[in-house]
């Protein structure tokens, strides 16, 4: 992901697709950084969304890195999208990969 020249908070938008026949939990975390738990695969990216915030709100989140949603089920041939921000916190170069974990649970 390239924000540019960071200076103030900046968001950028990927998409996780899945091109399996079989839902995918998956985990977005910057490297180096803990992941969160993965949610069941039973779980549905459409799910009460008051629920998925609860749910990410309880998971830390560090670094300068923040994923929405951090974590999901993505469905069979679907694709689930996530807004990254970028909330430097000084002036100066950044580099840092992002990690997209999967369950195959």
């Amino acid at each position: 992901l390239n924000f540019g020249l960071p200076g103030v908070k900046k968001d950028f938008y990927l998409t996780v697709e899945n091109t399996s026949d079989i839902a995918a939990p998956f985990a977005l975390c910057e490297q180096g950084f803990e992941a969160p738990a993965f949610p069941s695969s039973s779980s549905s990216s459409s799910a009460d969304p008051s629920q998925q915030q609860s749910q990410q709100q309880s998971q830390p989140q560090l670094g300068m890195l923040r994923f929405s949603p951090q974590s999901g089920v993505v469905p069979p041939h679907g694709a689930v999208d996530v807004v990254v921000t970028f909330t430097p916190a000084r002036a100066g170069s950044f580099r840092s990969h992002v990690e997209c974990r999967y369950s195959r649970d």
